[in-house]
Formats: C-alpha cells, sequence, structure tokens
C-alpha cells in the first residue's frame, strides 16, 4: 500500500524523477541506492548514442516539400563530416506529427543514403 501511495505522490509532485536499487551489497555491507534526476540551471549534456544506426524523421504540408526535404537531408549526410546522430537528433526536433506527409528512415550511416 505504501508503495502505491508513494509512486501516486511521485506521480503528481512536480519532483524531478527518481530510481531505487536496494540493497546493493559491497564487500560485505549493504547499501541502499538512490539516483535523482537532475534539474538545476545548467545546460544538459547531450545524450552518448551507442545505436548502430539513427532514425531520420522528415515531414512536410505535401509531397514536394517532403521530397525536397529528403534531398536536403539527402545532401548533409553526403558530406565529408556528416554526424549521423547530430543530423537525425535535428530532424526529430524539426519533425512534425501533424504533418500532412511524414517519412521515417532508418540510417546506418551516411554512405547507406546516397
Amino acid at each position: 500500500m505504501w508503495d502505491r501511495y508513494l509512486a501516486k505522490a511521485m506521480q503528481t509532485a512536480e519532483l524531478a524523477s527518481r530510481a531505487t536499487r536496494g540493497p546493493v551489497r559491497i564487500g560485505g555491507t549493504n547499501f541502499d541506492v538512490t539516483l535523482e534526476e537532475y534539474d538545476g540551471p545548467a545546460p544538459r549534456s547531450p545524450r552518448l548514442r551507442a545505436m548502430p544506426s539513427e532514425l531520420l524523421l522528415v515531414s512536410a504540408d505535401d509531397r514536394n516539400g517532403l521530397a525536397s526535404a529528403c534531398r536536403v537531408y539527402a545532401r548533409r549526410l553526403g558530406e565529408s563530416d556528416a554526424a549521423l546522430d547530430a543530423i537525425a537528433r535535428e530532424s526529430h526536433e524539426r519533425f512534425s506529427p501533424y504533418a500532412a506527409e511524414r517519412l521515417a528512415v532508418v540510417v546506418a550511416d551516411a554512405i547507406s543514403v546516397e
């Protein structure tokens, strides 16, 4: 019952996310470990991606706009210094789920786009 009350309180309160693991046994001593999401004023560091591929999301109001956006991404991914993870992250930020035309492409590396 206490767990349900605590879970409900955590969902309704505007608190940082927390995760608890216990007990952890290290050298004969038991520890309870609690991690809390940092929610301070410092800028968040970019996430480290360890994926073998990236999801490129493209959206536009019509087919011509979608084709144009795809050509722009293909050109950018074809550049010698293309950062696939950064381009994919940018595509996620620009993507609109409400656009009339939407496309998702799994890209393993910049060369596979050509």
